[in-house]
C-alpha cells in the first residue's frame, strides 16, 4: 500500500525483476493536484507485478481532516480486501491513517500476523508541526498515533538517517528495528541535453539566467518565497527568469500573487522527454522550503536533480535535512528559507561563475551514482525483507561444535590500559556529558582529561559513546554525530574533516567464532581525513580507510587481503568485489 507512488512503482518493478513474488494495493493517482485520475482499471499487471487499486475519496484541497477521512478509507478497504499469512507486508507512510488501520487489523490475528515492515517517507508528526503551523492537541494526538504505528512494525525503514534519530529519539522505537533505507535516481544519471539546443526547443531565451523548480507546489515547499524573488528579479531588472514545474494545491495561489511578474512563468507536468529538455535548459536547479521546514522529509526531487550534473541553490533551513543532504553531495549552495534576495544574489552568482557551477553539478552526478543507485537500493530492500521474513520463522535448533568451551573462556581485562577506578570515573562523566551539560567544544576538553588526543575543533554529539578514550584519536573539525558508538580494546584514529553519521558503530575488538574457547581478537581501525561514514555503518576491526573515503548508509566495513569491502546492508564477510551480484552471493 502505497501514498509515495514513483518509488515504490519502480522498487516494485525491480523486486519483481529479482524474482519477487510483488503484490502492490494502491489508491487511485491524485497527487500532487489532489484530483482523482481517471484510472477505469482496477486490477491490472505490470513488469510482473500485481496492482490492485482501492477506491476512496479525495478531497477537495490537503486538509488534514479531508486526508484522515481518504486514508481512513483506504485502510478499510485494504483490510476487507485482506492479506495473506505468506506474504512479507510493507506499508507505506504516508499514508499514516492506512497504515494504523491495517497494523490494528493484523495484530487480532497474533501469531498468525505476517512480518510487517514500515516504510517512512515522510514523518506526519513533523509535519503537522513544521509545515501545518499546527501545536496542541492535534500535535499531540498526531505523534501519538505515528508513535503507535512504528512501534508497532516489526522493523522501520527510514529514507534518511535523520529520520532514524527521530525515530528512535522522539518515538521510542528500538534502535535494532529501525534501518536506513535511501532513496534512489530511479532512471539513474542521464547526460544532459545541449543547453542550447533544450533552450530552443522549450522555447526559452538563450541568454538569460534559468532557474527551475521542478515538483509539487504544496504548502511544505513555500513557494511564495520563489515568487518575490522573481519580484526581486524584475525590480533590479536582471536578465533572470523562474519556472515553476508541476502542480499543487498551492499552485492557484502561486499564480494569483504572481500575477504581472514578467520574470517567473508556471509550467504543467510534462512527459519525460520534454522535462529532461527543461532541466537541461536550466542554469540551476531550486529547492525551497517553507520556514520553519527541517525535519519532516526529504524532497523526492534532490535524486533527480543530482543526476542531471546542474548545480543545485536551495533555501532551506540550514540545519534542516535537506541542506544537510545537499552539504554531504557537495552539489549546491544553501540559502535562509523565506529570504527572496538571498535567493536571487546565490542564483546569479552561481550561473555567473561557470567553474563553479560545474563542480558542484559534477558532484552531484558523483554521488548519485555512489551513493543512490537503484541496484544497490533494490539489493538492500530485498535483504530487508529476507530478515523481515527470518524474523518471523521458528529458529532452527543450533547445536554447538563438542569441541566448544565458552565456560573457559577468560575475560583480558590487560586491554583496557587504565585501573578500575580510573574506569568507574570515566563511566560516571560519560553519563554527565550524555545529559548535555556544556557544550560540543566541552566535551572534546573532557575527552582529553582521560586520555583521549581529540582536537579543540572536533565537534561532538552529546550522545557519543566511547569505551575507552584514552585510546581513541580525533582529528581537527571532525563532526561525530548522534548515538555514534566506539567500542575500543584497540586504538582507534579518525583523521581530520571527518563525517561520521549517526548510529555509527568502530569497534577495534572481536572474538574467534573459531576458537573452542572464543578467544578475544582485536584489530586497530584508523580512518583516514576528509572521510564520510554514513548513517547506521559499522566499522569493524583492523579496518584502514583512505583518505576522502565515502561509505553509504548501513554499510558494514571489513578488513580482507584487499581493500576494505563496501556490503551494503550484508553480513561482515570478506568480498573481493562491490558488486549486487557478489552481495547476493554471500547473503546466499
Amino acid at each position: 500500500m502505497t501514498g509515495i507512488g514513483p518509488y515504490v512503482a519502480d522498487l516494485a518493478r525491480r523486486l519483481a525483476a529479482a524474482g519477487w513474488d510483488v503484490r502492490v494495493l494502491t489508491g487511485h493517482p491524485h497527487y500532487p493536484q489532489w484530483r482523482a485520475a481517471d484510472v477505469d482499471v482496477e486490477s491490472a499487471a505490470d513488469a510482473g507485478v500485481a496492482i490492485r487499486r482501492l477506491r476512496h475519496s479525495v478531497p477537495a484541497s490537503a486538509s488534514i481532516l479531508g486526508r484522515a477521512r481518504m486514508e481512513l478509507e483506504f485502510g478499510v478497504g485494504v483490510v476487507r480486501l485482506g492479506l495473506r499469512e505468506d506474504a512479507v507486508v510493507v506499508l507505506v507512510s504516508p499514508p499514516l491513517v492506512a497504515a494504523a488501520v491495517v497494523l490494528a487489523a493484523l495484530s487480532r490475528r497474533g501469531r498468525r500476523r505476517p512480518p510487517v515492515g514500515l516504510w517512512v517517507q515522510d514523518l506526519y508528526s513533523q509535519a503537522i508541526v513544521e509545515a501545518a503551523d499546527r501545536r496542541g492537541r492535534t500535535a499531540r494526538a498526531v505523534r501519538r498515533l505515528e508513535t503507535a504505528v512504528l512501534r508497532g512494525a516489526d522493523s522501520v525503514a527510514v529514507a534518511h538517517g535523520r529520520f532514524g534519530e527521530i525515530v528512535r529519539d522522539t518515538h521510542g522505537v528500538d534502535r535494532d528495528r529501525v534501518i536506513a533505507m535511501r532513496n534512489w535516481n530511479q532512471v539513474g544519471p542521464r547526460p544532459r541535453s545541449d543547453r542550447a539546443g533544450a533552450r530552443n526547443r522549450a522555447g526559452l531565451p538563450a541568454g538569460s539566467v534559468i532557474a527551475v523548480h521542478a515538483g509539487n507546489m504544496g504548502m511544505k515547499q513555500g513557494l511564495e518565497n520563489v515568487v518575490a524573488a522573481a519580484r526581486v528579479a524584475a525590480d533590479l531588472d536582471l536578465d533572470l527568469h523562474f519556472y515553476l514545474v508541476g502542480d499543487g494545491n498551492r499552485r492557484t495561489a502561486l499564480e494569483a500573487a504572481a500575477q504581472g511578474c514578467t520574470h517567473l512563468t508556471f509550467v504543467d507536468p510534462l512527459p519525460d522527454e520534454q522535462f529532461h529538455d527543461l532541466l537541461s535548459a536550466a542554469d540551476v536547479l531550486l529547492v525551497n522550503e517553507k520556514p520553519g521546514v527541517a525535519e519532516m522529509s526529504i524532497p523526492s526531487k534532490l535524486t533527480t536533480y543530482f543526476g542531471t550534473g546542474l548545480p543545485v541553490v536551495a533555501a532551506v533551513d540550514p540545519d534542516g535535512i535537506t541542506a544537510a543532504e545537499i552539504t554531504r553531495a557537495g552539489a549546491g549552495v544553501i540559502v535562509a528559507s523565506g529570504d527572496p534576495e538571498a535567493l536571487v544574489t546565490a542564483v546569479v552568482e552561481v550561473a555567473a561563475d561557470a567553474q563553479r557551477a560545474a563542480t558542484l553539478g559534477e558532484a552531484g552526478r558523483r554521488y548519485a551514482i555512489v551513493e543512490l543507485s537503484a541496484a544497490a537500493a533494490t539489493d538492500r530492500f530485498g535483504a530487508w525483507l529476507d530478515d523481515l521474513a527470518a524474523a518471523r520463522r521458528p529458529a532452527a535448533p543450533t547445536a554447538l561444535p563438542d569441541a566448544r568451551r565458552l565456560a573457559d573462556y577468560v575475560v583480558d581485562k590487560r586491554d583496557r590500559g587504565r585501573n578500575r577506578a580510573w574506569l568507574i570515573a570515566w563511566i560516571a562523566v560519560a553519563a554527565l556529558m550524555r545529559t548535555g551539560v556544556g557544550g560540543p567544544r566541552w566535551r572534546a576538553r573532557v575527552l582529553g582529561w582521560f586520555g583521549a588526543s581529540v582536537a579543540a575543533s572536533a565537534t561532538i554529539d552529546r550522545s557519543f559513546r566511547v569505551h575507552f578514550p584514552w585510546k581513541l584519536t580525533i582529528g581537527a573539525r571532525t563532526e561525530i554525530g548522534a548515538h555514534v558508538w566506539i567500542i575500543d580494546p584497540e586504538p582507534v584514529h579518525i583523521g581530520a574533516d571527518c563525517e561520521i553519521g549517526p548510529g555509527v558503530i568502530v569497534c577495534s575488538g572481536g572474538h574467534d567464532h573459531r576458537s573452542p574457547t572464543f578467544d578475544r581478537t582485536s584489530e586497530p581501525i584508523r580512518i583516514g581525513d576528509r572521510c564520510v561514514i554514513g548513517a547506521d555503518a559499522m566499522v569493524l576491526k583492523g579496518v584502514r580507510l583512505a583518505d576522502a573515503a565515502v561509505v553509504p548508509d548501513g554499510a558494514v566495513l571489513i578488513p580482507g587481503g584487499a581493500p576494505t569491502v563496501l556490503i551494503p546492508g550484508g553480513a561482515p564477510t570478506v568480498a573481493e568485489t562491490n558488486s549486487a551480484t557478489a552481495r547476493k552471493a554471500e547473503r546466499t
